[in-house]
C-alpha cells in the first residue's frame, strides 16, 4: 500500500517538473 502512493507521488512530481520544462519551451500558457 505504502508503494503504490510513493509511485503516485513520484508521478505527480515527475509531472510537475515535465510541466515547468514544457513552460519554458512555450511560456503563453500561464503569464
Amino acid at each position: 500500500m505504502g508503494g503504490l502512493i510513493a509511485i503516485i507521488v513520484i508521478g505527480l512530481i515527475t509531472k510537475k517538473i515535465v510541466e515547468k520544462k514544457l513552460n519554458k519551451k512555450h511560456d503563453n500558457r500561464d503569464q
